[in-house]
């Protein structure tokens, strides 16, 4: 029989850009499109009475979340608690201050003993029952830096050496872990952590500067796993497809901005299943199933104005997609010259469409290149002037040595 479990990470919980307060309920709108599509995973979840939920971390934003905020995640697990689904919180980086010894915005569960609810803030292995038997849970948290700069030796060392240390330790945790699973039983190693050659999110590129510790595939595929749950990358993707143990970031749950304009949203339902007969991997295998929720969507809509009337070809453009509840950029490149626009006009157009927020309307003005002037002095004959002036006007280039000609001669006979 097999045991299911439903992986997601990366809920974010706080983010309001593109938002606006609602009268009705007093949240941001930008932090309802998130909370709505962690209720809808909750919604599957139990519907489809799933035997363990493992979330690898990002509740919110920051690791200071506003008691509002709390209570939007709080309650969404405490559904899961009650259906009498175990639930696994894996504490990620915007979870985790960065001060050694403050809690993470995920102790208070672990704090008011929530049941069926299993808090991890350090790298432990714990045994999880579910209705259908025991999970062997590998804990791991986003690795901060504060808990190795308690110690002496570390505090003295540049910073490449010490995410260099933080990758062995993490590394020789895992390792030390997996030799104590029992592999009669199925194993999931929940990570937060940055995998090396993982595909980022246009959001994430900018914010990555190779100051965090990331591992290679190879430390987290232990066969002794029969799932990897990780969390911390905003795109969907298995590093280890088509290989056991499947290495899955689920991505994030919604949005964050239109850097992951192109990517589905979503979270991964898991089977664990018993195999019949011996292999390298131990008697359990994972399949899952990538599972979209709906996320708010965010279109840019490109315009290349031309000869058109700028107004006049970005309504066009705009009437051509489909931009219902979408948060939307209008990006239009014209030439200089022709810049302005009747914003008023775009935004009826927009309107029309059922656009749920216009994040902007720029403009990209496509400029002449601009060429250095050719150096010419009066000390300069007229020959070599000339010659200086086709160099800096390389369309000039063929016809050089007749226009040098014809200068010359029109110069003697002004001479003359």
């Amino acid at each position: 029989m097999a045991i299911t479990l439903v992986h997601f990470a990366d809920v974010h919980i706080g983010v309001e850009t593109y938002g606006r307060p609602n009268p009705e309920t007093g949240l941001n709108t930008r932090v309802e499109d998130f909370v709505r599509c962690l209720e809808f995973l909750v919604d599957r979840a139990i519907e489809g009475e799933v035997d363990l939920a493992v979330f690898s971390g990002d509740a919110y934003h920051t690791s200071s979340p506003s008691p509002t905020y709390q209570r939007e995640f709080a309650g969404q697990i405490r559904r899961l608690s009650r259906a009498g689904v175990p639930v696994v919180l894996v504490a990620g980086n915007h979870d985790t201050p960065g001060t050694f010894g403050r809690a993470s915005s995920l102790d208070i569960f672990g704090t008011l003993e929530v049941e069926h609810t299993y808090v991890f803030t350090k790298p432990r292995l714990e045994r999880v029952e579910t209705c259908k038997g025991p999970v062997q849970i590998v804990g791991m948290p986003w690795p901060s830096r504060s808990w190795m700069l308690t110690r002496e030796e570390y505090r003295k060392l540049l910073e490449e050496e010490l995410v260099g240390k933080m990758e062995e330790a993490y590394a020789r945790l895992l390792e030390g872990f997996a030799r104590q699973l029992d592999p009669d039983i199925p194993s999931v190693l929940a990570a937060h952590v940055m995998v090396r050659g993982a595909g980022l999110s246009g959001s994430e590129r900018g914010a990555v500067v190779g100051r965090d510790p990331s591992l290679l595939p190879s430390v987290l595929a232990n066969s002794a796993f029969t799932y990897v749950a990780l969390g911390h990358v905003h795109r969907h993707q298995d590093l280890n497809r088509g290989g056991r143990p499947p290495l899955v970031y689920p991505g994030s749950i919604e949005r964050i901005n239109f850097g992951e304009e192109e990517e589905r949203k979503g979270f991964c339902l898991v089977r664990l299943e018993r195999e019949e007969g011996e292999t390298i991997f131990g008697p359990w295998r994972a399949e899952y199933d990538f599972v979209e929720v709906p996320a708010r969507p965010f279109v840019t809509v490109e315009v290349e104005v031309g000869d058109s009337e700028p107004t006049d070809a970005i309504v066009d453009a705009v009437r051509e997609r489909d931009l219902e509840g979408a948060v939307v950029r209008v990006l239009y490149r014209v030439r200089e010259g022709k810049v302005l626009v009747d914003l008023g006009r775009v935004q009826r157009a927009l309107r029309e469409r059922g656009v749920w927020k216009v994040a902007g309307i720029v403009p990209q003005v496509e400029r002449p290149e601009r060429r250095p002037r050719a150096q010419i002095s009066r000390e300069l004959d007229l020959k070599e002037a000339l010659r200086r002036y086709v160099e800096s006007n390389p369309e000039l280039k063929p016809l050089e040595e007749e226009l040098v000609q014809y200068a010359l001669r029109l110069e003697q006979e002004l001479e003359e």
